[in-house]
């Protein structure tokens, strides 16, 4: 494939302020692809109607690199681009050689050194630093090889299934989280989810008509309509998804269309909102209202919690351009049904401030430059990016070989990539939070297997309310302890909970789904062939089994715990610790037997060597987020159910003191996982400590002093969260201890322990919180707080935090 490396004519911003003053907005930098930079690929443009005047000869020997109808960033560095080509010619009938493709650039800023290998066109010389530049490095094709697409394609029977601009009509892009690529179309109009290669992995996602759900919204292209009568259809040719906006805050997509509907007296766009987890559009659908000049919106990106930028335009190109702003719509709360936003224009594109001291080597005849201002005079402007708090990235669609706006002469429209500073303070096109939570949900039973037969009911109560639980928070990552671990099948039971009680609407919440999960063998239930309760016998029935076995359980897997994730999960790398002896722990305190003068001699030396440290496991697991994070799951056992020896309650700092040491390097030399591997978590790492600890900092029977050094520890941010609902529970109580009840997470029995704060969501320093709560609403607006005796509690960390170092 040809490089086709171009640089272009640069503009270097000096002192707006004190050479313009406040203006609306200033060119800060430009960088131009000329119209005829073309890739390796088959012959196009054949189909072209000479009578529709291209200003270019046609047909081109390959693909041209054209047609740029959005952008996104990637996280391959600070100036990489995808960037969309639209469907070729700008028609289904002369678009069938044209393929679907989507480019990789790298355009913006960098020091003269890091660009000298980039040449310039041949009709620009750039004059002064190179400070900004548009790369085009190479292209990947769009295809259909499983057949997703239910309609015939120009490529039907080729095994690759490569799709062309007679197939659809691509707009609109955004990247998800996990690297995978939505694309808003126009021909249906329809959303697709493509790999991060450009392969088609679902079938296409049409909206609900707004007046009648019971069926989807059609433009006069739609497989269902283009070889009958468009007049059927709901939406104009060209007016579908030019827009595709990602909301941070409901991590939902925001489909735009370009224009009105048919038969619409109002000049509204209509935004639909679409849920990537559960793969639906919802209920939710808002108004974008048009300003009398303009005839569409083109791109949109959120830039704050409530603030959607768009942009917006006539259909003029050269003289007669008259209108292209971007504007500034303000959602309103969300709520079901549509909403209209209210707007404000924030720039005007035809009248950006320009300091003439600025060279950009223009010909004479250039449309829309003077020595102080410049125009972006083009028919079609499609891509809009925030770039720093106050730049916004525009580049123009150059529909070639058609479009002529900025050449007098009538040359074709090259490819222009324009930064531009504005009043206006942006956040950059925000990556949402990261939610993520741990709940004690106490799915556990008395016997093997009855979790999974209760489940299999699909009318199991508690398990319902969890369910709901976790689809009114929808937590990104979640540990679920005590969900019982089924020795004959593990999985069976958690894909069942997962598929038919998350995945399914409980009590009208949105259905939640979680692709990715992890769970791991727990010392709860195993035999340990050692009277290690010293009643006199070795294992029995019930508690008798449970009081010998690993870790307390009346069977295997009790009490075991399970990850959920929207993200994928590193099985690879995981280690877990179940092996780990107690006795090997340095320092540590073993239960004593008071009744004779030895010290630290409850258990036998038999018992010792094969009694583990961890209750159930402990875990580290990276989530494959952004960097990377890794979760360090644990379950310790409660400071409970023992005797003056304290087995129980020293166990439990020793398993809380575990993660003190695997967190300080100069401390964790004995630590070593199930496969051999020896230390702690590296100081650079990002992670999250996740679990109910079973242990309280000021009240109840633990050892305080286990959970205050894992809680004050230096790589360690607590965010104490709290709720309401566990004030007006220590209320009702008569709670008497020392803490702050509005931080407990559990309601025991009172008097003895009362209800406690057990249950921990630690970040590591460095991340910080953007919010952190305990779900415990008060019991007048809610019927979940009787699901468990724990409650789930909730951090949401800051997506930027785990980019720093």
């Amino acid at each position: 494939m040809r490089s086709a490396i171009v640089v272009v004519s640069v503009a270097t911003s000096l002192a707006f302020g004190s050479v313009l003053g406040a203006q609306s907005a200033s060119l800060a930098s430009r960088a131009v692809l000329p119209a005829a930079t073309f890739r390796d690929g088959p012959p196009s443009g054949a189909a072209i109607d000479a009578k529709r005047r291209p200003r270019a000869a046609v047909p081109f020997p390959s693909q041209p690199v054209q047609g740029i109808s959005a952008l996104a960033r990637t996280t391959e560095g600070e100036f990489r681009y995808l960037a969309l080509s639209d469907n070729g010619y700008g028609a289904r009938a002369n678009s069938a050689d044209f393929e679907l493709c989507i480019h990789r650039f790298r355009i913006g800023r960098e020091s003269t050194g890091k660009i000298e290998h980039l040449r310039p066109s041949s009709n620009e010389t750039p004059v002064g630093p190179l400070e900004f530049a548009a790369e085009y490095r190479s292209t990947f094709l769009l295809r259909d090889p499983n057949r997703h697409l239910g309609f015939p394609i120009v490529h039907e029977d080729d095994p690759r299934r490569i799709l062309t601009g007679a197939d659809l009509d691509p707009e609109s892009l955004q990247i998800a989280a996990d690297g995978s690529l939505w694309i808003g179309d126009e021909f249906g109009p329809f959303l697709l989810h493509f790999s991060a290669e450009g392969e088609l992995l679902a079938p296409p996602f049409s909206p609900p008509h707004p007046d009648d759900p019971t069926r989807v919204l059609r433009s006069p292209d739609h497989p269902e309509l283009r070889e009958r009568d468009g007049a059927a259809a709901d939406v104009d040719s060209s007016a579908g998804f030019e827009a595709l906006a990602f909301d941070p805050i409901s991590e939902r997509l925001f489909a735009i269309l370009e224009k009105p509907l048919r038969n619409d007296p109002r000049r509204v766009c209509l935004a639909f909102e679409f849920d990537p987890v559960t793969q639906r559009f919802t209920n939710h659908r808002y108004e974008l209202p048009l300003a009398d000049e303009a005839k569409s919106i083109a791109d949109a990106q959120f830039t704050d919690v409530q603030r959607l930028i768009a942009l917006e335009r006539d259909d003029g190109e050269g003289a007669t351009a008259k209108w292209k702003k971007v504007i500034e719509f303000t959602l309103p709360e969300p709520e079901r049904g549509r909403r209209t936003l209210s707007r404000r224009t924030i720039v005007d594109l035809m009248a950006i401030q320009r300091d003439s001291r600025i060279p950009l080597n223009e010909r004479p005849d250039a449309i829309g430059i003077t020595n102080t201002t410049f125009a972006m005079p083009f028919l079609t402007i499609e891509a809009l990016i925030p770039t720093a708090r106050n730049r916004l990235l525009i580049a123009n669609d150059n529909n070639y070989p058609f479009s002529c706006g900025r050449h007098g002469n009538g040359d074709p429209d090259d490819t222009e990539f324009v930064e531009i500073v504005t009043d206006t303070v942006f956040m950059g096109n925000p990556r949402p939070p990261i939610t993520i939570a741990t709940f004690n949900a106490s799915l556990n039973r008395p016997r093997s297997g009855q979790l999974l037969a209760d489940l299999m009911t699909l009318e199991d109560a508690q398990a319902k309310k969890v369910a709901e639980v976790l689809q009114t928070v929808r937590p990104d990552i979640v540990l679920l302890n005590e969900f019982d671990r089924d020795p004959v099948d593990p999985k069976r039971a958690i894909r069942f909970f997962l598929e038919e009680y998350v995945a399914q609407s409980q009590n009208g919440k949105e259905p939640l789904v979680y692709p990715h999960w992890f769970a791991t063998e727990s010392n709860t239930g195993i035999g340990s062939g050692v009277d290690l309760d010293r009643n006199g016998k070795i294992g029995g029935e019930g508690r008798d089994h449970g009081g010998d076995a690993l870790g307390y359980g009346e069977f295997p897997g009790q009490y075991a715990f399970v990850l959920l994730s929207r993200f994928p999960l590193d099985l690879e790398t995981v280690r877990t610790f179940r092996n780990l002896k107690w006795k090997d722990v340095p320092g540590t305190q073993l239960p004593d037997d008071v009744n004779t003068p030895e010290p630290q001699d409850w258990y036998s030396t038999e018992a010792l060597a094969i009694l583990p440290l961890s209750s159930k496991n402990h875990v580290d697991l990276r989530v494959l987020t952004d960097p990377p994070l890794h979760v360090l799951l644990s379950h310790p056992t409660p400071p409970a159910f023992d005797g003056p020896e304290d087995r129980n309650g020293l166990r439990n700092a020793a398993e809380i003191r575990f993660w003190v040491d695997y967190l300080t390097p100069e401390r964790s030399d004995w630590i070593v996982d199930d496969r051999g591997r020896r230390g702690g978590l590296a100081a650079a790492e990002h992670f999250v400590i996740l679990g109910d600890l079973n242990s309280d900092p000021v009240d109840g029977d633990s050892h305080h002093a286990a959970i205050e050094a894992l809680l004050h520890h230096p790589r360690v941010f607590d965010p104490r969260p709290k709720s309401p609902g566990a004030i007006e529970f220590a209320e009702r109580e008569n709670f008497q201890g020392k803490g702050d009840p509005a931080l407990h997470t559990a309601d025991f029995p009172s008097p003895r322990p009362g209800n406690l704060r057990v249950d921990y969501v630690l970040p590591s320093s460095i991340l910080g919180a953007v919010e952190s709560r305990v779900f415990w609403p008060p019991a007048s607006e809610t019927d979940l707080n009787d699901v468990s005796d724990h409650h789930l509690v909730v951090v949401k960390l800051r997506p930027e935090g785990l980019g720093r170092r």
